[in-house]
């Protein structure tokens, strides 16, 4: 079985900003992230707290999961992605197990 690396990214925008957000992500994020190799595990919306809360995964361990993220971080794919984005107020991202 391959190993697989999952990290969730969680959101915070300004309020109202979420629905704009989610148009942009669903049509110039997830389209960049899967082209540059990635599965998006999920995403959800928190509307009541405009959060958005979603996961990536490459089918790699840890160490390498790491490389290949740090790519992306640099890429122009990324930074074109980003251009149009909306600002988020808040982000964390981390790596995560999955328990079950």
């Amino acid at each position: 079985m391959t190993e697989k690396t999952v990290q969730v990214r969680r959101y915070q925008l300004t309020p109202g900003d979420l629905p704009k957000f989610l148009d942009w992500w669903q049509h110039t994020m997830v389209p960049t992230r899967e082209a540059f190799g990635y599965t998006i595990e999920f995403g959800v919306a928190v509307h009541e707290r405009s959060e958005f809360i979603w996961a990536v995964s490459l089918p790699l361990p840890q160490d390498e999961f790491l490389k290949r993220d740090a790519e992306w971080m640099a890429s122009d794919e990324r930074k074109r992605a980003l251009s149009t984005a909306v600002p988020l107020t808040k982000q964390r991202v981390n790596l995560v197990e999955r328990i079950r």
